[in-house]
């Protein structure tokens, strides 16, 4: 038999809320924080397409909020778990604009900036790509069956939990 669950023993990701993010900001701006970090993600009015994609004719993807709006395609939006780390490079650009234009430090917050750009460009570009290769049925069978794991250890839990409920009702 199962030993009950402590309650201590939360899982790290149910512990608190989802990111959100610090500013608003679509995929293609994110990615050029470094280029330009006075770049600010504006989306006028009710505009569904931010000012810079609009100048360029291109799509605005937006980077997924915890609830992402219904009106946008899951293909359109950069995972929740990217989220942390481009409000780690906002906060890094911010700092870097805060120190003064000709100050020694400023070189290497830039740089810092610049190396953590390249990361985060390379992983969101790599979550994305991956979201758009097509399912195949073998892939499909495997998600499935990896939920269907996670459901039964989560009923497995939920089970010792209710023993040990009842055993402290019948002693």
């Amino acid at each position: 038999m199962n030993q009950p669950p402590q309650r201590h023993q939360v899982a790290q990701r149910s512990a608190s809320a989802p990111e959100a993010l610090i500013r608003p900001c679509c995929l293609r701006c994110s990615k050029n924080l470094a280029k330009n970090p006075n770049l600010r993600c504006v989306k006028e009015g009710t505009r569904s397409v931010c000012n810079r994609c609009r100048h360029m004719n291109k799509p605005c993807h937006a980077v997924s909020s915890p609830l992402p709006p219904l009106t946008l395609a899951k293909e359109t939006q950069v995972p929740q778990a990217c989220i942390p780390r481009l409000n780690r490079l906002l906060r890094e650009v911010d700092a870097a604009l805060a120190l003064p234009e000709n100050s020694p430090e400023r070189q290497p917050a830039i740089a810092t900036v610049t190396a953590h750009q390249a990361t985060y460009t390379s992983r969101v570009e790599a979550t994305v790509r991956a979201a758009r290769i097509p399912p195949t049925f073998h892939g499909m069978g495997q998600a499935i069956l990896t939920s269907l794991a996670g459901m039964q250890a989560t009923l497995d839990g939920i089970v010792d939990v209710l023993r040990y409920q009842v055993s402290f009702l019948t002693s």
